[in-house]
């Protein structure tokens, strides 16, 4: 297994090399590396659940020169994330290759951005993640800004990015304190002597970088900055968020740690921040007039439901089932995305407009065929076993908005559809080709069904040691049934309005709003800068004046030392003089008690002598 993941990373390597070479080397270079990996990939799949293991650990630290575990950690999570992204990336690489391998920067950064998420993916502690992330976070700047022609929201994506760096390291070093080991689920780990309130803490602080890297609400300003990205770097933005990496990364230490009574608030924050905010960012991608923001605030909101889904896995009676719904819909929302984008970019002719409508269709999850139906289903499971009706019917209302605003993108999509492969005279072999990568990615989406589901939830609950639950999925779809009946209505109702300035207004005041609070976290992040400034000036006031009291001080005590040193010189002399008086005096008592006790002892003998007589 080591050799393939060997293979894997070079072959990463030479698709990062490729990008030196002419433009006909390079093209045979991206052909062949990338279906090397997709190979290789298929093989690492193969043996790992041939080898019927948990995990399997790769241990890289060969000299021991490191004082912290370094490895390649592969198991189910590790290895979804790294399908998905490598399927995902050669599904962009094929619907625009020409445009991607013309532009050697380009290029060469999503090759980077591909191999930094797939360190990322198989990363064994937080400190390895930590690397995996800036690395995918600097190529998303990089790609983001196309050669600095969007300074500005480069700029803002950055910041986000480096305030979730810096809450998500000091939850990694609160941990290291605590446990002093940077992985996953340190081997050291005593449940019964872990600190109740500093754990607790660098977990929410871990979560709350993964809710910034993943835009949920409120930090949607990054996301739907990014649609100034060219549509095969959004595309790919759009599926891999490492928030989401860095939530499944924090759930073993959270398993082992949930009987604490601390720990239950952790999984209750996920799983409102995450329903909360998918409902929110449905409503603003709702009144989005722009489609590019729109489809940043889809995800968003699906990503929400990855997040509540992952939290009510720990306040339900079998964790399998969130955790499945969370893997599950990251899964069947990869494929499906990528397909509604990659038939929205086309806009080309009949074949083309049903292409994007089956998109539509399976993205917003289409009863029975979709294979987003069956993991909402899922997660809507995990939330009644939760005993949470309130985050079920948020979650509908959630899937609701999903289906109305995808539905009126549709209809918007005609309105505004040109035929322009017709009108260039392409064939309909070109058609076929350009829409292959989409049939691909619906046909990905709609094999993820119940079946593919229950497996992976077997899956888990091996992992977990859980026994399995049969759960009541027989009544459960009526209501998402329902509530996608009531979205294809509302879509229907909306697209019939003639006036949409009602839209661009409540889109405007949404943007304001968020803009809004972007300008007071700027000026709040000013403020503190300012304060702390004033503070280092303080202390640095203070501490020059201790250095003032401390010279003076120090200069006093020289003063005293050489007085002290001037009075024994003048007070060793008499001293001395007493002293040898006090001897001679002590040698004269000496001699006179000895001549009087000599005498006494002379007259004691004499009375005892006469009296003896």
């Amino acid at each position: 297994m080591s050799m393939l993941v060997g293979m894997m990373f070079g072959c990463h390597g030479l698709n990062m090399f490729s990008n030196l070479l002419s433009l006909g080397l390079r093209k045979i270079f991206k052909i062949v590396s990338g279906l090397t990996i997709l190979l290789v990939l298929g093989f690492l799949l193969v043996e790992f659940f041939k080898a019927e293991e948990e995990f399997v650990f790769l241990d890289l630290n060969l000299v021991g020169a490191l004082p912290f575990s370094f490895g390649i950690l592969i198991d189910l999570f590790s290895l979804v994330f790294l399908s998905v992204l490598t399927i995902v990336y050669f599904g962009i690489l094929m619907r625009y290759f020409d445009k991607i391998v013309h532009n050697q920067k380009r290029s060469f950064l999503l090759d980077f951005l591909l191999l930094s998420a797939s360190f990322a993916a198989l990363s064994q502690n937080y400190l390895q993640l930590l690397v995996g992330i800036e690395l995918v976070a600097i190529a998303e700047v990089f790609l983001i800004s196309d050669g600095l022609k969007h300074k500005k929201e480069t700029v803002n994506i950055y910041l986000y990015f480096k305030f979730a760096d810096a809450l998500y390291i000091t939850g990694a070093l609160i941990l290291f304190a605590c446990f002093g080991s940077f992985d996953f689920l340190p081997y050291s780990l005593d449940a019964s002597s872990v600190n109740l309130l500093v754990v607790p803490i660098a977990l929410m602080l871990l979560l709350a970088g993964a809710f910034v890297k993943a835009a949920q609400f409120p930090f949607y300003e990054w996301l739907y900055n990014s649609t100034v990205a060219p549509i095969e770097v959004f595309t790919f933005i759009m599926v891999f968020k490492s928030g989401v990496l860095i939530a499944f990364r924090t759930l073993p230490l959270l398993m082992v740690l949930q009987d604490f009574q601390n720990m239950n608030l952790i999984w209750q924050t996920m799983a409102w921040v995450g329903t909360i905010g998918s409902v929110l960012a449905g409503l603003c991608a709702l009144i989005q007039g722009n489609h590019l923001k729109l489809f940043a605030f889809s995800s968003a909101s699906q990503y929400g439901l990855i997040f509540a889904s992952l939290g009510l896995a720990g306040l339900s009676e079998n964790p399998a089932v969130g955790l499945t719904g969370a893997l599950f819909h990251l899964m069947t929302y990869s494929f499906s995305k990528s397909a509604l984008l990659f038939a929205y970019s086309m806009r080309n002719g009949k074949f083309q407009r049903l292409l994007f409508l089956i998109s539509v269709l399976v993205y917003t999850g289409l009863p029975f065929v979709s294979g987003t139906f069956w993991s909402k289903e899922l997660i809507l499971e995990s939330a009644l076993q939760a005993h949470s009706i309130t985050i079920f019917g948020l979650m509908l209302i959630s899937a609701t908005l999903t289906v109305v605003y995808s539905t009126r993108l549709y209809f918007e999509y005609l309105e505004n559809d040109t035929d322009t492969l017709n009108s260039r005279g392409y064939s309909p072999l070109m058609k076929l080709s350009s829409g292959l990568p989409t049939i691909i990615f619906l046909a990905a989406a709609i094999v993820e069904n119940n079946l593919f589901g229950h497996k992976l939830e077997h899956q888990i609950e091996e992992l977990l040691h859980v026994p399995h639950q049969v759960h009541h999925s027989a009544l459960l779809p009526v209501l998402p049934i329902l509530a996608y009946g009531i979205g294809i209505s509302l879509a229907v109702s909306i697209s019939r309005l003639s006036d949409f300035s009602h839209i661009s207004v409540f889109e405007k005041m949404v943007n304001k709003g968020i803009g809004l609070i972007s300008e007071a976290g700027k000026e709040f992040l000013k403020v503190t800068s300012s304060f702390l400034l004033l503070v280092e000036k303080f202390m640095d006031g203070m501490n020059f004046l201790a250095v003032r009291v401390f010279n003076e001080v120090s200069s006093l005590f020289l003063v005293f030392e050489k007085s002290v040193e001037q009075m024994n010189k003048s007070a060793i002399v008499p001293l001395l003089q007493t002293f040898r008086c006090l001897k001679k005096l002590e040698y004269k008592l000496n001699h006179a008690t000895i001549m009087f006790m000599s005498t006494v002892l002379f007259l004691v003998l004499f009375v005892v002598f006469l009296m003896v007589r």
